[in-house]
């Protein structure tokens, strides 16, 4: 996909409604994207609050590009980690270990690609 594509993309829940009218999909979905925005917002990497804390999504909730840092955005490219593929074959939806590792990575990166900019 294209960075001019990527940049204008909105995440949001509708998409995933789209695919299915199943209320046990939508209700997955919900779980899920409660479960990401509130990582990022815990960890920092949105520039605004997307979610109130006792708040889930519906199907306006939105991510625009401008609302996730650097890290943020790079992370949210991922979204086929290895998290959301446990998250969707029944792993515990509030271990976020494996987002922890994918942000460090890309925070890594981000500093060596920084270094050797030095």
């Amino acid at each position: 996909m294209s960075e001019v594509v990527k940049k204008d993309m909105v995440f949001s829940l509708m998409l995933d409604f789209g695919e299915s009218k199943r209320k046990s999909h939508q209700d997955l979905m919900r779980k899920v994207y409660k479960a990401y925005i509130t990582y990022f917002q815990e960890k920092g990497l949105v520039t605004r609050q997307i979610l109130a804390e006792d708040e889930y999504p519906s199907a306006e909730t939105e991510i625009h590009p401008e609302d996730l840092t650097d890290d943020g955005y790079e992370l949210i490219w991922d979204l086929d980690c290895e998290w959301l593929v446990s998250v969707q074959t029944g792993g515990d939806i509030n271990d976020t270990s494996l987002l922890d590792k994918k942000l460090h990575e890309i925070r890594q990166a981000r500093q060596q690609q920084s270094e050797g900019a030095s």
